[in-house]
């Protein structure tokens, strides 16, 4: 769904309600986003429980793990615009969508085949 561009809409709210509502996790505590795409669903969820559970946002917290790791090791960017460069194994147009999410400046995308 959401590699497809659907997200913050009408169809992602249907699938949500339709993934979340099952009897099994209906009355949850706690949610672990356990994917990298999730957190663009994540206001979505918390509308959906109303705040009522916690969710744990898997991609900040290895975000943040990162950062300390280069840190520590003295790694971490020193704050200068640095490059850019995505390899994909498949192109589609609607992963080059998603990539202005996260990145605003129109991207090259360097096809590479992994099966040769």
């Amino acid at each position: 769904m959401i590699e497809e561009g659907f997200f913050n809409n009408k169809i992602s709210r249907t699938v949500i309600n339709s993934y979340l509502s099952r009897p099994k996790i209906k009355k949850i505590d706690a949610l672990i986003l356990a994917c990298t795409h999730y957190p663009l669903i994540k206001a979505e969820i918390t509308e959906y429980y109303k705040g009522n559970i916690t969710i744990v946002d898997s991609a900040a917290i290895v975000a943040r793990f990162v950062k300390q790791s280069l840190a520590a090791s003295k790694l971490l960017h020193s704050g200068k615009a640095g490059k850019h460069r995505f390899y994909i194994s498949d192109f589609t147009k609607s992963f080059e969508q998603s990539t202005k999410i996260f990145f605003k400046d129109k991207l090259k995308l360097e096809h590479k085949n992994l099966w040769k």
